[in-house]
């Protein structure tokens, strides 16, 4: 039967469960991340005037693999879309990728403890709006200071702010919304959304600029879907189920009853120094952040690889580029599903299941991008292998990603932030480690580079699965100020010995039993 409840918030006919709708929602806002993120990458060079823009066709650098055709290096329009604005020369310019990363990092700290302490929906609807505003009037800074590359480095300096502010949000928000018993499915669908944002970008992002003959064209049609997103988590999204009005009540008591004793929905004060101090947080911390690393080397070298190697031309390199990602996608949130039916099932316990899955997140894509180096100008057998490497590195999202919540759901928010912290200042240098290891992108070369990233991941992935466990930490009960103990004896005393003297009656006797119930009810209430 529908409860008082129910009726009061409307939810008499809710068919589908609040928690996936949240779920859903974060998803949305992950996915709308990197083409945000990456658009002024992609549309840059057709405002900005370098060396590279005037032309067609390239040879590549290396000499391997000859025989596989010529290597296309960028393939133009017939026509160039726009007014060459700036003059950029990237030896006296700071690269806006810099920027954008530094930013980043400083935001992604605060996030995570607001989040935890306030609640995260404020805090991603913050970074939606301002990487909205940021996106839409890119074109207008753009065509506004010519010549001048202020306005590029305040608006890539701000949208790293907003975007910084996502992940960590995203993590304490989750925290609220994923009970235990469906927790690989539920993050592996929202956190998801973060890598699918990369297929977008690739495949839509540049076809929308030659499509429209206009290189603004995607800076507004993001800006416009991340207001129309920010409107919709507005109006819909709660940063908790107990700030709900739309929540059934058995779904609520359902979530309560999971979450019970493992997530507060009240502000709470982070412990810093307990976490600080955990071992199992910095074995955590090393492999997110090395895995992290390997990511974003990855995901901006792959159509290099592919170019270098496979001589694929730019543009079919990122089609390519983005099929893995797909797979990606599919592989962790295939493996966020199994783990649970695992885990429910009592197949396999938690902490087995998460290091399982770490192991084959961290060394599967490790092994076969190293193999991929080695299968050189086999092009076929080399597709294969970064397919299946790709794949692979999604399953981290149901592996060391979800330890972050079964160690301490509570402030899963400020422990995304600060396991994500050393792999985002590794990535700074990344310019650095290609410059070192790629000087030709010859096959050789991308052997050593694949072969370091293989003994960095066996490193961090042996000393988190010899460390790291998956036992809910007591730091994660936020410290309460204790209720006054109830002093029964000194009530009754009170009832009995003051007012006995004052009655004589049966009836006195009633109010007086009545008196002592109400005024022990009083103090419990307390």
């Amino acid at each position: 039967m529908e409860s008082e409840d129910d009726r009061r918030s409307g939810c008499t006919h809710c068919s589908i469960p609040r928690r996936f709708v949240m779920v859903f929602l974060a998803s949305c806002v992950g996915l709308m991340n990197n083409p945000a993120r990456d658009s002024l990458n992609v549309a840059k060079r057709y405002f900005i005037d370098i060396n590279i823009l005037n032309a067609t066709k390239l040879t590549g650098r290396s000499e391997d693999c000859k025989h596989l055709g010529p290597t296309l290096s960028i393939e133009l329009p017939q026509k160039i879309i726009g007014t060459k604005t700036f003059k950029w020369d990237p030896s006296s310019h700071v690269p806006l990728s810099a920027i954008f990363l530094g930013s980043y990092m400083v935001s992604h700290v605060p996030s995570g403890v607001v989040s935890d302490k306030y609640g995260a929906k404020h805090v991603i609807e913050t970074s939606l709006v301002l990487t909205s505003v940021c996106l839409i009037f890119t074109p207008v800074l753009v065509h506004t200071v010519e010549r001048n590359p202020i306005g590029l480095y305040l608006v890539t300096l701000v949208t790293g702010l907003a975007q910084g502010l996502t992940v960590p949000a995203m993590a304490s928000f989750l925290a609220h919304w994923a009970p235990a018993r469906e927790r690989g499915t539920l993050v592996c669908i929202a956190l998801g959304g973060l890598f699918s944002g990369t297929i977008i970008n690739n495949l839509a992002t540049e076809s929308m600029i030659i499509a429209c003959d206009d290189w603004s064209v995607p800076f507004y049609v993001y800006g416009g879907m991340g207001l129309g997103l920010f409107l919709i988590w507005h109006l819909i999204v709660y940063s908790n189920p107990h700030l709900d009005p739309h929540i059934t009540s058995k779904e609520r008591l359902y979530l309560d009853i999971q979450m019970k004793g493992t997530v507060d929905h009240k502000n709470k004060t982070i412990p810093v120094c307990q976490i600080f101090t955990s071992l199992q947080v910095w074995s955590l911390s090393m492999v997110i952040s090395v895995a992290l690393w390997h990511w974003v080397f990855i995901a901006g070298n792959l159509p290099r690889f592919m170019n270098d190697v496979w001589k694929f031309h730019i543009r079919k390199s990122k089609m390519w580029a983005s099929a893995p990602f797909a797979m990606m996608v599919v592989m962790g949130l295939g493996f966020g599903v199994l783990s649970d039916w695992l885990i429910n099932n009592r197949y396999v316990n938690v902490v087995t299941m998460r290091k399982v899955c770490t192991n084959v997140g961290c060394m599967g894509p490790a092994v076969y991008m190293l193999t991929a180096s080695y299968a050189g100008c086999h092009r076929a057998l080399s597709e294969v292998l970064v397919m299946i490497a790709l794949g692979l590195m999604g399953v981290t999202l149901a592996g060391c990603r979800l330890v972050v919540f079964d160690l301490s759901p509570n402030y899963a928010g400020f422990l995304v932030a600060f396991c994500n912290l050393p792999g985002f200042i590794a990535s700074t240098f990344t310019p650095a480690v290609v410059h070192a290891f790629l000087p030709n992108g010859t096959v050789n070369e991308y052997k050593q580079i694949f072969f370091f990233l293989f003994l960095l991941l066996a490193l961090a992935n042996f000393v988190f699965v010899v460390i790291c466990d998956v036992k809910l930490k007591k730091w994660n009960q936020p410290e309460r100020p204790q209720k006054p103990a109830i002093n029964l004896s000194t009530e009754v005393w009170w009832c009995v010995v003051v007012l006995k003297p004052a009655v004589n009656t049966k009836k006195k006797w009633k109010q007086i039993g009545k008196f002592c119930v109400q005024k022990f009810c009083i103090n419990v209430s307390r």
